[in-house]
């Protein structure tokens, strides 16, 4: 099983700052940006339509265009606990979208010296 770990520089709400999403396997790393204009854009656009969890909605978009080229059904993905108590959430969009099984997406603190981190902070 290929296991990634993935990490985020600049939170999604943070309409200052572009957020990056990276993940890190044995085999290759990737990140994606989510610039702070588009982030200015979808929270001009959407905040009075979706109040509630438009961050979690957009970090659960960027996972998603983060991975969905890149799992299959042997990969196990470790997500840094970026929502602590949304992972619920998170993950049901996830296995909805990519297909995975509920036991293939784990969240935990993945810590600073994890690859994943590492990309996500120098990108």
């Amino acid at each position: 099983m290929r296991h990634f770990t993935i990490d985020q520089s600049g939170k999604a709400e943070d309409t200052s700052m572009d957020t990056i999403l990276a993940f890190s396997s044995n085999e290759i790393q990737y990140s994606i940006r989510i610039s702070k204009k588009i982030k200015q854009n979808i929270f001009t656009q959407c905040q009075k339509k979706h109040k509630t969890n438009l961050a979690l909605r957009l970090f659960s978009y960027g996972l998603y265009l983060l991975l969905k080229e890149k799992v299959d059904k042997d990969s196990i993905v470790i997500i840094d606990d970026e929502y602590p108590g949304h992972g619920r959430d998170i993950k049901q969009y996830l296995v909805q979208h990519l297909g995975l099984q509920k036991e293939q997406i784990k969240f935990t603190l993945i810590g600073k010296k994890d690859s994943a981190h590492k990309i996500a902070y120098l990108r």
